[in-house]
């Protein structure tokens, strides 16, 4: 595990491009999730995905090189496009200690009101 000296917090949305019904979204979803907790465990990586079947939001706590490292794979990742940084900060405590990968998932139809806030937020960024 990387030694934690200065922790940085990512926070983003995205918007889903999986396609299948919702048993074959569902699987996707949880290897996805599987995958993560894996991989942030063995990274000192902690955090939160958010899902609701049209969008992701994710946060991601640690070492501010892995977190990069990490989120360069994850922005590859054809499961999502219209990725958004929300916010990247140093922080000095984790909010999420010992989450190698919380999950909240949702239904299709929340979606209206989770892509409202992406897109008050972009907006927001866009005009800053």
């Amino acid at each position: 595990m990387p030694e934690e000296t200065e922790l940085s917090r990512l926070l983003y949305v995205s918007r889903n491009t999986i396609e299948g019904n919702t048993e074959e979204l569902t699987a996707q979803i949880n290897q996805i999730l599987a995958t993560a907790q894996r991989k942030n465990a063995e990274n000192g990586v902690t955090g939160l995905l958010v899902f609701n079947e049209g969008y992701f939001a994710r946060v991601l706590e640690g070492p501010e090189e892995t977190i990069e490292e990490t989120f360069e794979i994850i922005q590859a990742a054809r499961r999502h496009e219209d990725v958004v940084i929300l916010e990247v900060e140093t922080i000095s405590e984790r909010a999420f200690e010992g989450w190698s990968m919380g999950f909240v998932g949702a239904q299709k139809a929340n979606s209206a009101s989770f892509s409202k806030v992406r897109f008050d937020v972009k907006a927001k960024a866009m005009n800053n």
